[in-house]
């Protein structure tokens, strides 16, 4: 990871507002003064650096590795105010917004010692965990899933063909995942070889169809005949749980 640290301060990515920032116009930027005081707060200051070699880089964002994730710091123009993401792989897991330096450092020790999602976020409300990471760190995810889709306010509307579905023993067993109002059923959260989906349509009916095949699926009239027609499609690829769901 590049250190980003020569030069100074000039260009509108690398410019460090002193009014806002008096503690990083005085250090050297962002990623210095992070570095500076990254071992007494627990930190390997090797873990922090940036993704460019730009002769301003690190003056106004850095990136902190923790190991089994990635946060991404970049400070506010107008405010004091330093933004972070953290992700895994290609899971978006949480972000958030704080005017203290040292939270960063103390964020990225916890979460380096172990910390799970619950704990962060109580240590720092400021986080906000998204609702597919919290579900995928559950002891069981595709029950946490199903729990999320049938009870969080932002799904009410397709409520009813999540209940549909639900009602169905043999679909708990799979992943449920609304997209575009579409529910799609699979093995786990990324693997679609052989999923479902039952799309709602205009007129009050639902299409069944299997991902990946180019002709269109069977219609029913009703949700609970489209959930039936689900689980058979689905039957025919055992779920690898190898049990039903009470």
């Amino acid at each position: 990871m590049a250190d980003g640290t020569g030069g100074e301060s000039g260009g509108p990515f690398g410019r460090v507002e002193p009014a806002h920032y008096p503690d990083l116009a005085a250090g050297g930027g962002l990623l210095r003064v992070l570095r500076s005081t990254a071992r007494e707060r627990g930190v390997d200051p090797e873990s922090i650096g940036t993704r460019s070699r730009g002769v301003h880089a690190g003056y106004t964002s850095v990136v902190i590795e923790l190991g089994t994730a990635t946060m991404r710091v970049g400070l506010a123009i107008e405010e004091r105010g330093f933004s972070v993401g953290i992700g895994r792989d290609w899971l978006h897991v949480a972000n958030g917004w704080t005017e203290q330096l040292r939270d960063l450092l103390d964020l990225a020790r916890a979460w380096r010692e172990g910390a799970g999602y619950e704990e962060l976020a109580r240590s720092w409300p400021f986080l906000t965990f998204s609702p597919l990471a919290m579900v995928l760190a559950a002891p069981d995810p595709v029950a946490a899933q199903w729990e999320l889709l049938l009870t969080a306010p932002e799904f009410a509307e397709d409520r009813p063909l999540v209940e549909a579905a639900h009602a169905v023993l043999g679909l708990r067993d799979f992943f449920p995942d609304l997209s575009h109002r579409a529910l799609r059923l699979s093995r786990s959260y990324r693997e679609s070889a052989g999923a479902v989906t039952i799309t709602p349509l205009a007129d009050g009916t639902a299409r069944v169809d299997r991902v990946g095949e180019a002709t269109a699926g069977e219609t029913y009239a009703v949700y609970p005949d489209a959930a039936e027609a689900a689980a058979a499609l689905l039957g025919r690829t055992p779920p690898a749980s190898g049990e039903s769901r009470p």
